[in-house]
């Protein structure tokens, strides 16, 4: 889900984007949208923590949960301030009256307690796998013990040492957040639950959109519509630029390989009325490919789930788990409706699609994760199958997958991180337990209420290995003139045939 403000410049006669709100105000939404207030809090209130500044509120329809937007820190909070309503009540407005807020424990949902048995937190039952063959690290800092943003800042001030090169054994992934000011970028690294800081040098990432990460790389848009697109490694600050768009429309976007080689293909998809549009740009290319794919009556519902490249192919998921494929060598798309479809699983908001052990998997789950499942794709019978030994990262940028084993941690295996937090510990959910857990307290809970996800945000691999300038340029102008010269002659010698045909068609017979 992507939120964004923009207000009317009368001027002008355009809409204009707007970074931030006023710290003393919010905005509530009713469920379809017929409601909108701004709020100018009182000082009492916003000092009471009651309601918060730069905060977009709303509710959803046949939804008994509030949500609330932190637009500066781009994350989402969900709550059940009336656990007693039901979701099948009318469909609530937003009133506001004076004094609206002087019973705030009427509003606020019970403390979510532990069993009468209390269990130790679920961090003390993992262990390191052979951690002593790891080394000490650099000057005698123990790896495991850094941050992203020490790692970051390490290879970029002594790029003589080699420190990257003992992270080869780093274990998990971190969760990369980029602020909406876009000056700083937080490293989230779940086996130590520390957060680190590092701020960006010479680079302007000011509204920048995470719109999907692999291999090491960040692929993002920025711009007021999206239209710049470029690649972002945050622990060596280089960026590569792709061909600028009109605007960004695309609800999922994914590239084949890191986007240095030579044989990288980036392809973006919306879903229209009765097509599915594609658009891809190879290295090299100077310009976007746009194509359509006509359904022909095969259902593809809206997911929000990025696509994957696995074994040649880029595989898109529909929210009806019908499944889109896209060569890229060939420039050929294929609609495949699966059999087993249960639709009782389906959430436009809760769909992932990752690669796993070299089989795909993907991964549904509602509003509020009241359940979570997982299948496995079966391309012969083509049927999801389900799939619940294995440990996955997932956030709606990217979604990645190891084992404990793989990791060389023992005590994290069947469970699934998500780019959610309640206060500053991380949240996962438990393919044992059937229920949301922390490592770092003794949090359960059958569903994801009163925790925050991050909006900007994907779960990626450290990536140290730096580039020349060449390998940073996507495609290179004097060639493509080149190229737009030649072809421009081929069309005028052909003109020239054509003309010359019709006025001596003998010549041509012969």
């Amino acid at each position: 889900m992507t939120i964004e403000l923009y207000t009317v410049n009368f001027e002008r006669r355009v809409w204009e984007k707007v970074d931030a709100l006023p710290e003393s105000c919010a905005i509530f939404i009713g469920a379809s949208g017929g409601t909108i207030l701004w709020y100018e809090i009182p000082g009492e209130d916003l000092d009471a923590g009651l309601v918060r500044g730069n905060t977009i509120y709303f509710a959803q329809k046949n939804d008994r949960y509030l949500y609330s937007y932190d637009v500066q820190e781009r994350s989402m909070n969900v709550s059940l301030p009336c656990p007693d309503v039901n979701s099948g009540h009318p469909e609530q407005q937003w009133i506001l009256t004076h004094g609206w807020l002087s019973s705030p424990t009427e509003f606020t949902r019970p403390e979510v307690v532990a069993s009468e048995v209390e269990a130790a937190p679920v961090s003390q039952g993992i262990t390191l796998i052979d951690s002593n063959n790891v080394g000490d690290g650099w000057f005698g800092v123990p790896i495991d013990n850094l941050l992203g943003a020490d790692c970051r800042c390490f290879h970029l001030d002594c790029e003589k040492c080699q420190f990257h090169d003992q992270l080869s054994n780093h274990r998990l992934p971190y969760l990369v957040h980029i602020g909406q000011d876009g000056e700083l970028v937080n490293f989230y690294n779940p086996l130590t639950n520390a957060t680190s800081i590092s701020p960006l040098k010479g680079m302007n990432l000011t509204g920048a959109v995470i719109r999907c990460s692999k291999h090491g790389w960040l692929l993002m848009s920025q711009g007021s519509w999206g239209e710049q697109v470029f690649f972002f490694n945050p622990f060596t600050d280089e960026r590569i630029d792709l061909p600028e768009l009109d605007s960004y429309e695309f609800e999922g976007i994914a590239f084949s390989s890191p986007p240095t080689s030579s044989d990288c293909v980036v392809l973006g998809y919306s879903v229209g009325k009765q097509d599915l549009n594609l658009a891809y740009v190879c290295r090299g290319e100077s310009r976007w490919t746009e194509s359509v794919v006509e359904r022909n009556g095969t259902q593809f519902m809206r997911s929000y789930a990025n696509p994957v490249y696995h074994q040649g192919l880029f595989y898109l998921i529909g929210g009806t788990r019908s499944l889109c494929t896209f060569d890229p060598v060939e420039r050929d798309a294929k609609l495949l409706e699966l059999a087993g479809n249960d639709k009782s699983t389906v959430s436009i908001q809760g769909s992932y699609l990752l690669e796993c052990n070299g089989k795909l998997l993907s991964v549904y789950t509602d509003r509020v994760g009241e359940f979570l499942r997982i299948y496995e794709l079966n391309r012969e019978a083509a049927t999801w199958e389900g799939l619940d030994d294995t440990m996955l990262f997932l956030s709606s940028a990217s979604s990645l997958s190891t084992t404990s084993a793989g990791a060389r941690i023992s005590g994290l295996g069947n469970k699934v991180f998500l780019d959610r937090f309640r206060e500053k510990d991380s949240v996962f959910y438990s393919l044992a337990t059937r229920k949301f857990h922390s490592l770092w307290s003794r949090y359960e809970n059958n569903d994801w209420c009163d925790t925050k996800e991050y909006m900007n945000c994907a779960w990626m691999e450290p990536n140290f290995g730096t580039h020349t300038e060449e390998e940073l340029v996507w495609f290179n102008p004097v060639e493509e003139e080149e190229e737009e010269e030649e072809e421009e002659k081929e069309e005028e010698e052909k003109e020239e045939e054509q003309e010359l045909a019709s006025f001596h068609p003998a010549i041509v017979e012969e």
